[in-house]
């Protein structure tokens, strides 16, 4: 019997803090660019098999080429999470039946949180324990464990750690479905994920839809991704004999699949340093990927054609490796991800015609194979005998029949809305009523008004009356907006009613130096801010004149104007940390360490702070305070706003080293010192945050 209910979870939890008010303006010219490196190894890589088709149009193409790299914005970030956690309940969804519990929490993205095998209790999806923000997402917060649903260009979806619209229908059968679906702000399209367990079925299947509403071709991207269990003796089965591999180091490049230098990296156990694998999937092979233990036993994940892409990261099990796996998951297990999307690699997208609905059905579930033949020598039995168990049970023609079949429900709106998401949808479509379009999306989309909230009511106040209302006090704005459309509506409002309104002229300088046509006016933006500025002094002016300085490499003036803004609202601790690190980067470190001190002890006890007064005190080279250095080195590293791969806290301890080794000698500390101690001193784990390439993906020269 194929169940649907409603439940929760509990688990230790950070808290998630409050939107930044600080918008995140990107160096103008440089939020899209393409990767030459990435687009040669595609080449390579179709050469090496065959060429592929070059219709772009074609809704049938395996690996698109246009590179989009996104940045955060018109998303408020989220960087304000900390590291303790607390018991906190999570509303859930889980569908069961005989087979198999798909447990889905809704406030986290709709994530997939868990699939456990009943008869076997076997988890093939890895929940994590906690929820542990890091700042890993292009908007800042991402957690770790189950299986996400992306689709903004670029990485992981800035709304992973939001709620999607989701909703109850039911499937043309009566099988009780879950509809997850959202308006993705950057991409500015509608996606849905209708997620099912049928009775009996040992499969859970998702229907995921993508729609292009726009007049013109849009670069489409989708990609899903599924933590497991990193474990001794399991290996990914994939059907492909070659791979572009990324080290996180700068390089890509094709590898062969299996081995590489003599090593199985198809075994993540085998993997010491953070990587990529893209697999090469010919066209017309049927795309799915397994990951099997010793008996032959794990998780398959196999879809319909249009979903080609397969891809292995792992986080490796170097110390760099390792460190991050329990700063993500404190107390769990570490893992692997295994992804599936629309392209070869995460940095192409795929053109998408205008009007065009794409779809597909993705499958997970269990397999069991000859563990003989899986984890044998001949990669060819290996990969023929997991799709041979796969056909017999789930053959390619009736999950795209599936497809098919599903499209009514997949039209449908949902029965009963259970959680609403956000309101920009519905912000849109109010938009678009004014202007006398139609949305083009699906009725199966269901964004209505009671979705709107703070976030959206300047805007709908700016569309309905042509106008904004200044926030009290000079509080901090709540959203952003990028939109030709929006910035024409402020141009007209701030040369009629707005005109002494700092408000809007803060957000016309936003749009100005980020619209989304690419037609950024930097002199433009700076202009609104200042004349912002002339209205009412707030920090939020002054720390955007702060960073287009920056980004123009007018570092002292960038300074100058961050510490304005600090001083404007001395309790903020993302404007304590942007001042701070413009002092720090522009050479200013005692004038930092005597800002320090007049900090408010909350903000100047953040890790963040901590670390740069330590920067500053290696850098005044005294042995006097070198034992400072050591003692902050000592404690636990749990700094909340750690980035991927950061190496500061390792460079801090290899510097002091080098130091102490120069002083030793009786010389000035030179780069020779500094690649003796990296060469002969271990990193304490609890510092190393680092990515290294695994050494068997190093380019061998003759």
């Amino acid at each position: 019997m194929s169940e649907f209910r409603l439940d929760t979870l509990t688990m230790p939890a950070a808290s998630m803090g409050l939107m930044s008010p600080l918008p995140a303006l990107q160096r103008p010219g440089q939020h899209r660019f393409p990767r030459e490196d990435i687009k040669a190894a595609v080449a390579d890589s179709k050469e090496q098999r065959k060429a592929w088709p070059r219709d772009p149009n074609d809704p049938a193409i395996r690996y698109g080429g246009i590179y989009q790299q996104s940045d955060c914005l018109p998303y408020a970030v989220l960087d304000d999470f900390g590291r303790q956690r607390q018991p906190r309940e999570f509303r859930t969804v889980v569908l069961e039946n005989e087979h198999l519990e798909a447990t889905f929490i809704l406030a986290l993205g709709g994530r997939l949180w868990s699939l456990i095998h009943k008869p076997t209790g076997k988890r093939l999806i890895d929940p994590n324990v906690v929820f542990q923000p890091t700042l890993l997402a292009r908007r800042g917060a991402w957690i770790s464990g189950g299986c996400e649903w992306n689709a903004t260009p670029g990485g992981h979806s800035p709304q992973n750690c939001d709620p999607p619209f989701a909703a109850r229908l039911a499937a043309d059968d009566g099988t009780p479905v879950l509809r997850l679906y959202e308006w993705e702000r950057i991409a500015k399209i509608g996606y849905q994920v209708d997620c099912w367990l049928p009775d009996g079925s040992e499969f859970l299947f998702a229907r995921v839809r993508v729609t292009n509403p726009h007049g013109e071709s849009i670069p489409m991207y989708w990609w899903t991704n599924i933590a497991v269990d990193l474990r001794e003796g399991y290996r990914v089965i994939v059907p492909a004999v070659d791979a572009i591999s990324w080290g996180y180091s700068g390089e890509a490049g094709p590898v062969p699949i299996p081995v590489v230098h003599d090593k199985d990296v198809t075994v993540a156990t085998n993997l010491e340093g953070t990587c990529d694998f893209y697999y090469g999937i010919e066209q017309g092979q049927r795309p799915w990927l397994a990951y099997l233990d010793q008996r032959g036993q794990g998780l398959v994940h196999a879809s319909t054609s249009r979903l080609c892409g397969r891809k292995l990261f792992a986080w490796g099990t170097g110390p760099g490796g390792q460190r991050w796996q329990e700063f993500l998951a404190p107390g769990g297990w570490p893992y692997i991800e295994l992804q599936a999307g629309l392209t070869q690699t995460q940095y192409t997208t795929i053109p998408m015609s205008p009007g065009a609905d794409w779809a597909w059905v993705e499958a997970f579930g269990l397999t069991t194979t000859d563990a003989a033949k899986v984890h044998g020598p001949d990669w060819s039995a290996a990969r023929g005998e997991v799709e041979a168990q796969l056909d017999a049970v789930l053959p390619q023609d009736r999950l795209e029949a599936l497809l098919k079949s599903t499209e009514a429900m997949a039209d449908r709106p949902a029965d009963e809305i259970l959680q609403r998401g956000s309101g920009w949808a519905s912000l849109e479509r109010r938009r678009l009523g004014a202007a006398g379009q139609q949305t083009g999306w699906p009725t199966s989309l269901v964004f209505d008004d009671e979705s709107m909230g703070d976030e959206q009511a300047p805007w709908l106040e700016l569309l309905e009356s042509g106008a904004m209302a200044e926030p009290a006090d000079g509080e901090c704005p709540p959203s952003f907006m990028v939109q030709a459309p929006w910035r024409d509506m402020l141009e007209r409002a701030v040369e009629g009613g707005c005109k002494d309104n700092w408000y809007a002229w803060l957000q016309l300088g936003v749009l100005r130096y980020a619209t989304d046509d690419g037609s950024a006016d930097v002199a433009g933006a700076q202009q609104a801010w200042r004349r912002s500025l002339e209205l009412a002094q707030t920090p939020w002016a002054h720390r955007n004149l702060a960073l287009s300085a920056w980004h123009a490499d007018r570092r002292d003036e960038a300074a100058g104007q961050w510490m304005q803004a600090w001083q404007l609202r001395c309790t903020d601790i993302r404007l304590a940390r942007e001042a701070a690190q413009s002092l720090v980067r522009t050479g200013r470190g005692e004038e930092f360490l005597a800002l320090l001190e007049t900090m408010p002890p909350e903000i100047r006890s953040h890790p963040r702070l901590e670390i740069l007064r330590v920067i500053c005190l290696l850098e005044k080279d005294d042995p006097a305070v070198w034992p400072e250095v050591e003692e902050f080195l000592a404690r636990p590293a749990e700094p909340a706003d750690m980035h991927e791969g950061e190496p500061t806290l390792s460079r801090l301890f290899y510097e002091l080293k080098a130091r102490q080794l120069a002083l030793a000698e009786g010389a000035a500390v030179a780069e020779t010192h500094r690649q003796t101690v990296r060469d002969t001193v271990t990193c304490p784990p609890h510092l190393d945050f680092r990515q290294i390439r695994d050494p068997a993906l190093q380019v061998k020269k003759d």
